[in-house]
């Protein structure tokens, strides 16, 4: 028998139970960023995932928000889906920072938005143009 590679994690083997009993049995990791609702909250019956874009800092933000939102909704999926897909789709430097967010902190994918952007905008410079220069004062 291999240890648990998740030790802070309960697994129980259950074989004929019905699925609200075992969806109450969801086991919560105490360590993740996401909401205790987000966490426990099943995965959509009908989302049938396609392959997500990734994503580390050598992209923009913005491009993997909108990218991340529209596979996910060509996936039948919805806003707690596009929370708990950016684990999936974040890769290097952005796994590690998702990582290292307190546990409970992530409330909703907005929430989660905000987060991405106020930690990864610094990497990308945005394109001005002339008129931006004449609107400085």
């Amino acid at each position: 028998m291999q240890p648990n590679p998740l030790p802070n994690l309960v697994v129980q083997p259950v074989f004929d139970l019905p699925l609200a009993i075992l969806q109450a049995r969801r086991t919560i990791n105490p360590r993740s960023p996401l909401y205790e609702g987000i966490q426990t909250t099943p995965w959509l019956a009908n989302y049938k995932p396609i392959a997500l874009p990734k994503f580390n800092r050598k992209f923009d933000p913005h491009q993997l928000n909108m990218s991340l939102e529209a596979a996910v909704a060509s996936a039948r999926g919805n806003d707690i889906v596009l929370a708990k897909s950016f684990v999936i789709a974040a890769e290097g430097d952005a796994l590690a920072w998702y990582s290292m967010l307190k546990p409970n902190i992530v409330y909703s994918w907005e929430n989660l938005q905000d987060k991405i952007l106020a930690n990864f905008k610094g990497f990308f410079s945005e394109s001005m143009m002339s008129i931006d220069l004449f609107q400085c004062k």
